[in-house]
């Protein structure tokens, strides 16, 4: 991907540092609940909208589809805006789009502002987390980068079905979005007054637009595809069978032109030489898989099957959220009890 180049400030015991990783943590939130919305807001979204189901299926595929397509464009925009004024964009980008949705019934207006969800939030994880690794030294990383996940794993999976659920049962499915809207405030006053790092003066490679145009038919083919295929039976329908063929020819040619540009394509191939890379990349689809679980399928069963209510859905997850937070913080802090052990004014003092 296209490299970003920045300086590192110091931040040991900076005020503007501590907010600045509380105002992409409470950003990361806004996408937590932008993205878990439809799991449990389905029924009531397709009343008030008097959509039908496949009408109602454009609005997770506009969001999934644009998501991927932030997260590709993101490290480009990075290296040629600040990567905090990228954020901050972002997250008022989506907090005006759940704003608005807040207030339309509009089927089409919902599923445009869906896709501007999806974008948004694509850009605020990548950039979010880029910008710790940037402005942070690397032995401060374990507990940032926990903290970053209380907002972009634990949050989807958990804190979000449970407030969406008492939200629906006690108010409407509008007030989930209505409840983005200070959060994207408050996480957008918080980033503006915090401390970001700057981008040096470092030479710009051109955009492989073409690459970008090869990998979003891709993304948006694919993604319908594994969101409808079940419904139409897969292959029996011409439409999936199609929409495959393209999405395939459009990967191959998208990583056979990556392979022609020689490093300056969209995506740097040289980091799959990192045994590291590889291993997180593993661990990042396993991963991925298990939250898609836990944050999208349990929820959806517990509503659609066991007859249970939003609320008690939500709050189904609960418990093993609170376990997965004390087994995502444990790692950390061992860590840097180990390396205060080690220390010389530990020495000293025992």
């Amino acid at each position: 991907m296209t490299r970003v180049v920045t300086a590192t400030p110091s931040r040991d015991g900076s005020t503007a540092g501590a907010l600045l990783v509380a105002g992409i943590v409470l950003a990361t939130l806004t996408e937590a609940i932008a993205s878990t919305v439809l799991s449990l807001g389905r029924a009531d979204i397709i009343g008030d909208t008097y959509a039908t189901p496949d009408e109602f299926a454009w609005l997770d595929i506009g969001y999934t589809a644009l998501k991927l397509i932030g997260f590709i464009a993101a490290p480009g925009l990075m290296n040629r805006v600040r990567p905090l004024s990228l954020i901050i964009g972002a997250t008022l980008a989506m907090g005006m789009a759940c704003g608005i949705a807040a207030v339309t019934a509009r089927l089409d207006l919902l599923v445009a502002l869906r896709i501007i969800q999806g974008f948004a939030g694509g850009i605020l994880l990548v950039g979010g987390q880029a910008i710790i690794f940037l402005a942070y030294p690397r032995s401060r990383q374990p507990i940032l980068q926990a903290l970053f996940a209380m907002g972009s794993v634990v949050a989807p999976a958990t804190i979000a079905p449970a407030l969406q659920g008492w939200l629906i049962d006690s108010q409407s499915w509008t007030w989930i979005f209505f409840s983005v809207v200070p959060l994207a405030l408050a996480a957008a006053g918080l980033l503006l007054i915090a401390d970001g790092p700057m981008p040096t003066n470092t030479a710009q490679r051109p955009f492989d637009w073409i690459g970008f145009s090869l990998i979003c038919v891709t993304l948006f083919c694919f993604t319908y595809v594994l969101s409808q295929g079940s419904r139409w039976d897969w292959f029996e329908e011409p439409r999936i069978l199609w929409l495959t063929v393209i999405g395939a020819a459009t990967l191959l040619a998208f990583l056979g032109q990556q392979a022609l540009a020689k490093g300056e394509g969209l995506l740097d191939f040289t980091l799959f030489q990192s045994d590291d890379f590889c291993f997180a990349l593993i661990v990042s689809f396993v991963a991925g898989a298990a939250l898609f679980g836990s944050a999208f399928l349990i929820p959806s069963f517990a509503v659609s099957v066991l007859a249970f209510t939003p609320t008690d859905a939500g709050q189904l997850l609960l418990p093993s959220g609170a376990l997965f937070v004390g087994a995502l913080l444990l790692p950390p802090f061992s860590c840097r009890c180990a390396a205060f052990r080690r220390s010389p004014r530990c020495r000293s003092a025992s």
